[in-house]
């Protein structure tokens, strides 16, 4: 997987090489490119090229949660792209849930 990543003051490169290497292969499936850059505003936004098979993640200059908070958010998303091919417009609480559980499950194995 290339991973690109631009200044966003959260994560850089080489925490994205880490997070890659922890996060389960399954959610990384659908995705050869990663990048990650920041955005004006305070929205976090996820998109993703199916066709070309790259994933997005645009943080906010000021967003304010921590990178614990959005590490689940991608997990969740990937999970989501996996199943549905796109990133879905609404997930179900219960979707939102076994995609945490099977968060929780990887992390707590791996003491993440």
């Amino acid at each position: 997987m290339k991973i690109i990543v631009h200044d966003n003051g959260l994560l850089d490169r080489k925490d994205m090489e880490a997070l890659a290497s922890e996060i389960p292969a399954f959610c990384w499936k659908p995705v050869d490119v990663f990048i990650a850059y920041s955005i004006s505003g305070n929205q976090l936004l996820m998109s993703y090229h199916k066709r070309k098979r790259i994933f997005g993640i645009h943080i906010p200059d000021t967003y304010a949660g921590t990178r614990s908070s959005l590490l689940k958010e991608l997990v969740v998303t990937l999970q989501a792209v996996g199943d549905y091919g796109v990133i879905p417009n609404n997930l179900t609480p219960l979707k939102v849930q076994k995609y945490l559980q099977n968060w929780e499950k990887f992390a707590n194995a791996k003491s993440i």
